[in-house]
Protein backbone atom coordinates (compact mmCIF):
# COMPACT_ATOMS: atom_id res chain seq x y z
CA UNK A 1 0.00 0.00 0.00
CA UNK A 2 1.29 3.47 -0.70
CA UNK A 3 0.96 6.47 0.98
CA UNK A 4 -0.63 7.83 -3.28
CA UNK A 5 -3.38 4.56 -2.42
CA UNK A 6 -4.20 5.77 1.06
CA UNK A 7 -4.57 9.29 -0.36
CA UNK A 8 -7.30 8.26 -2.98
CA UNK A 9 -8.79 6.60 -0.30
CA UNK A 10 -9.12 9.70 1.87
CA UNK A 11 -10.19 11.55 -0.94
CA UNK A 12 -13.36 9.35 -1.00
CA UNK A 13 -14.22 10.15 2.22
CA UNK A 14 -17.25 12.42 3.48
CA UNK A 15 -14.55 14.36 5.93
CA UNK A 16 -11.56 14.23 4.16
CA UNK A 17 -9.73 16.38 7.29
CA UNK A 18 -10.00 16.32 10.41
CA UNK A 19 -9.78 19.25 12.52
CA UNK A 20 -6.55 19.47 14.73
CA UNK A 21 -6.53 19.87 18.29
CA UNK A 22 -3.44 21.53 20.13
CA UNK A 23 -5.11 20.82 23.63
CA UNK A 24 -4.70 17.68 25.37
CA UNK A 25 -7.46 15.55 24.32
CA UNK A 26 -11.20 15.84 26.34
CA UNK A 27 -13.85 13.12 25.97
CA UNK A 28 -15.86 15.62 23.87
CA UNK A 29 -13.02 16.69 21.52
CA UNK A 30 -12.30 12.67 21.05
CA UNK A 31 -15.93 11.86 20.47
CA UNK A 32 -15.99 14.36 17.67
CA UNK A 33 -13.08 13.04 16.04
CA UNK A 34 -14.36 9.59 16.56
CA UNK A 35 -17.96 10.33 14.79
CA UNK A 36 -15.88 11.75 12.01
CA UNK A 37 -14.11 8.88 11.65
CA UNK A 38 -17.18 6.82 12.04
CA UNK A 39 -18.77 8.69 9.24
CA UNK A 40 -15.76 8.07 7.42
CA UNK A 41 -15.96 4.26 7.47
CA UNK A 42 -19.73 3.60 7.15
CA UNK A 43 -19.09 5.27 3.12
CA UNK A 44 -16.81 2.88 1.98
CA UNK A 45 -17.86 -0.47 0.61
CA UNK A 46 -21.29 0.10 1.75
CA UNK A 47 -23.48 -2.93 0.60
CA UNK A 48 -20.15 -4.49 -0.81
CA UNK A 49 -20.56 -6.89 1.93
CA UNK A 50 -24.07 -7.09 2.16
CA UNK A 51 -24.07 -4.54 5.17
CA UNK A 52 -25.72 -0.57 5.53
CA UNK A 53 -23.11 0.02 7.72
CA UNK A 54 -19.73 0.12 5.30
CA UNK A 55 -16.88 -0.57 7.50
CA UNK A 56 -18.17 1.01 10.52
CA UNK A 57 -16.64 -2.27 12.20
CA UNK A 58 -13.14 -0.67 11.97
CA UNK A 59 -14.06 2.39 14.13
CA UNK A 60 -16.16 0.69 16.58
CA UNK A 61 -16.58 -2.06 19.23
CA UNK A 62 -18.25 -5.15 18.69
CA UNK A 63 -20.61 -5.02 20.73
CA UNK A 64 -21.62 -1.06 18.77
CA UNK A 65 -21.54 -2.62 16.02
CA UNK A 66 -23.98 -5.80 16.40
CA UNK A 67 -26.33 -3.07 18.37
CA UNK A 68 -26.62 -1.10 15.36
CA UNK A 69 -26.62 -4.06 12.51
CA UNK A 70 -28.02 -7.13 14.51
CA UNK A 71 -25.00 -9.10 13.32
CA UNK A 72 -21.12 -9.38 14.30
CA UNK A 73 -18.67 -7.02 11.62
CA UNK A 74 -17.16 -9.79 9.45
CA UNK A 75 -13.15 -8.82 8.93
CA UNK A 76 -13.08 -9.06 5.51
CA UNK A 77 -10.38 -11.31 4.37
CA UNK A 78 -8.20 -12.42 1.11
CA UNK A 79 -10.19 -13.99 -1.61
CA UNK A 80 -8.95 -17.38 -2.28
CA UNK A 81 -7.48 -17.96 -5.73
CA UNK A 82 -9.97 -19.51 -8.41
CA UNK A 83 -9.61 -23.12 -8.66
CA UNK A 84 -10.58 -24.35 -12.34
CA UNK A 85 -11.31 -27.55 -13.31
CA UNK A 86 -9.25 -29.24 -15.82
CA UNK A 87 -11.38 -28.86 -18.70
CA UNK A 88 -12.73 -24.88 -18.09
CA UNK A 89 -14.56 -23.32 -20.54
CA UNK A 90 -12.65 -19.28 -21.58
CA UNK A 91 -15.96 -18.23 -20.04
CA UNK A 92 -15.84 -20.23 -16.62
CA UNK A 93 -11.80 -19.15 -16.35
CA UNK A 94 -12.91 -15.60 -17.39
CA UNK A 95 -15.45 -15.27 -14.63
CA UNK A 96 -13.49 -17.07 -11.82
CA UNK A 97 -10.87 -14.25 -12.75
CA UNK A 98 -13.23 -11.63 -12.47
CA UNK A 99 -14.94 -12.61 -9.40
CA UNK A 100 -11.35 -13.36 -7.79
CA UNK A 101 -10.42 -9.68 -9.30
CA UNK A 102 -13.34 -8.02 -7.26
CA UNK A 103 -12.76 -9.84 -4.04
CA UNK A 104 -8.59 -8.46 -4.12
CA UNK A 105 -10.17 -5.19 -4.90
CA UNK A 106 -12.99 -5.57 -1.88
CA UNK A 107 -9.88 -6.44 0.25
CA UNK A 108 -7.51 -3.58 -0.74
CA UNK A 109 -10.30 -0.93 -0.15
CA UNK A 110 -10.25 -2.64 3.22
CA UNK A 111 -6.84 -2.54 3.85
CA UNK A 112 -6.38 1.04 2.81
CA UNK A 113 -9.42 2.02 4.57
CA UNK A 114 -8.11 1.09 7.83
CA UNK A 115 -4.59 3.16 7.22
CA UNK A 116 -6.73 6.05 5.79
CA UNK A 117 -8.48 6.26 9.44
CA UNK A 118 -5.15 5.81 11.24
CA UNK A 119 -3.96 8.16 9.22
CA UNK A 120 -6.60 10.23 9.98
CA UNK A 121 -6.50 10.08 13.81
CA UNK A 122 -2.80 10.18 13.95
CA UNK A 123 -3.47 14.04 12.06
CA UNK A 124 -5.89 14.89 14.68
CA UNK A 125 -3.79 15.26 18.30
CA UNK A 126 -0.15 15.84 18.70
CA UNK A 127 2.20 13.02 18.84
CA UNK A 128 2.26 12.95 22.58
CA UNK A 129 -0.66 11.42 22.99
CA UNK A 130 0.44 8.46 20.81
CA UNK A 131 4.10 7.85 21.81
CA UNK A 132 3.03 5.01 23.78
CA UNK A 133 1.53 3.11 21.35
CA UNK A 134 4.57 4.04 18.97
CA UNK A 135 6.71 0.71 17.91
CA UNK A 136 10.13 1.37 15.70
CA UNK A 137 9.63 -1.75 13.75
CA UNK A 138 5.94 -1.20 12.79
CA UNK A 139 5.47 2.53 13.58
CA UNK A 140 1.48 2.06 14.64
CA UNK A 141 0.44 -1.19 13.08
Amino acid sequence: MTDQEVENIIHTFMHQTIPYTAEEPTFESIRKVHNLLNRNAMGQLRGAYGNRLGLLGLTSTADAYRTLDGKDFVTPTPPTPPLLPPLASAHQMQEASRQYDEGMKRYSQYLLTAQALKKQLLSAFDNRYFQSMYDQATEYE
